[in-house]
């Protein structure tokens, strides 16, 4: 009687590597292609473990499942992104117009023109200065709640106007 042997999962990753770095070009996610690479295996260990024979066959089904895991990571890191914002990087937008210790005008102008006097002292306080929301609210005689109800506010409105340092 003969043995049938089963791959193990490196031999099954390096025989469907092609595939997901095919799946990563045609989803246009090869900015993060590492982590894609990562998500692709993962969906190919997905499907090792949950595939049955008796509804189809392996190849077609492991593409599925892959390209659902390839696709669901990338939501979930775009509903990230959308949901926080990272100073570092709006610090990086804002000072490369930045000399001679004036703030850049043209972002300046856009948020007084949407943003109230509290709204734009929250942003200039948090994102120029670096304070944070307890400090904010000790050095202007507010709560915490109320500086976090600026930010809140500011953001909706930024978002609404299409500021592009929060994308």
């Amino acid at each position: 009687m003969d043995r049938i042997t089963i791959p193990s999962f490196e031999e099954i990753a390096k025989a469907y590597e092609p595939l997901i770095k095919k799946l990563i070009k045609q989803l246009y996610c090869e900015k993060d292609f590492d982590e894609m690479i990562q998500s692709g295996l993962v969906g190919l260990y997905e499907a090792t473990i949950s595939f049955d024979q008796k509804r189809g066959v392996f190849p077609s089904y492991t593409e599925l499942k892959i390209h659902g895991r390839i696709l669901s990571d990338i939501r979930a890191k775009k509903r990230h992104y959308s949901r926080h914002v990272y100073t570092d990087e709006i610090k990086e937008q804002l000072f490369e117009s930045y000399q001679d210790n004036y703030f850049p005008c043209d972002i300046l102008q856009r948020l007084n023109t949407i943003l109230t006097p509290r709204e734009l002292l929250w942003f200039k306080l948090q994102f120029i200065e670096d304070q944070e929301t307890n400090t904010i609210a000790k050095k202007h005689h507010v709560s915490p709640h109320t500086v976090r109800s600026w930010k809140k506010s500011a953001m909706k409105k930024m978002k609404k106007a299409g500021i592009e340092i929060f994308q």
